[in-house]
């Protein structure tokens, strides 16, 4: 699965009005007005996703179809599953529904049954999410191959926890990606108090470093080059 990292993190406690989603979905990101309704956003999306394969730890529009009602749904979905929504009459906060199913119980109850159509990257044309991005699988000639092993791997400047990101890799690469490695370097753990011997850094074919953990600790054929 691709990797997500929040590029605008809403503020799901702002007020709102009962029926005004897409108004509240928006302001909660702090984005302008760009489309009327939830079903206006949803069908100009170019980052849509039609399934509930959620990415981990990041906030998320979810879209609806309403019945008999054309305008649609739209709330915020938390890191832990809970859906914000302007679902209550009466209230000026959102509702804080336990998870999908309880929202979609609530709404078939009132007679408005809702059908999930997936989430979005974006709110109306404004990223709110974006992929970690991967690196070239490109291997250099005198290298191999390695295969991130972690959600997420940093690339360094150089081989050292606390050196500067690597230009590029802001969010560092997803799991599952190919790293291009010339050698490695020994001695700069960057856990040296857990007895481990964690201590070897991936030097990559860009000249960047990655730590070896992250990679499976796969050193087998490559050039120590301290």
């Amino acid at each position: 699965m691709t990797a997500f990292t929040q590029y605008k993190k809403p503020d799901p406690n702002i007020p709102c009005t009962a029926g005004w989603c897409l108004q509240y979905v928006r302001q909660a990101f702090n984005l302008p007005v760009k489309y009327p309704t939830a079903t206006a956003a949803w069908n100009a999306s170019r980052f849509k996703h039609r399934d509930q394969a959620f990415p981990a730890g990041v906030w998320l529009p979810l879209w609806f179809a309403v019945k008999g009602v054309p305008e649609g749904h739209v709330v915020l979905r938390a890191p832990d599953g809970r859906i914000y929504s302007t679902t209550a009459l009466g209230r000026t906060t959102a509702t804080i529904h336990p998870n999908l199913a309880h929202l979609m119980s609530i709404y078939a109850g009132a007679g408005l049954a809702l059908t999930y159509l997936g989430w979005t990257e974006d709110v109306a044309d404004y990223l709110v999410v974006k992929p970690v991005p991967t690196p070239q699988n490109v291997q250099a000639p005198s290298g191999k191959l390695l295969t991130v092993t972690v959600p997420v791997a940093m690339v360094r400047v150089a081989p050292a926890a606390y050196s500067a990101v690597a230009p590029g890799y802001p969010d560092g690469i997803a799991r599952g990606a190919k790293v291009a490695a010339v050698g490695y370097v020994q001695g700069a753990d960057p856990f040296p108090n857990d007895r481990s011997t964690d201590d070897a850094w991936i030097k990559t074919k860009s000249g960047y470093y990655i730590w070896a953990n992250n990679v499976g600790n796969n050193l087998a054929g490559l050039k120590k080059l301290n």
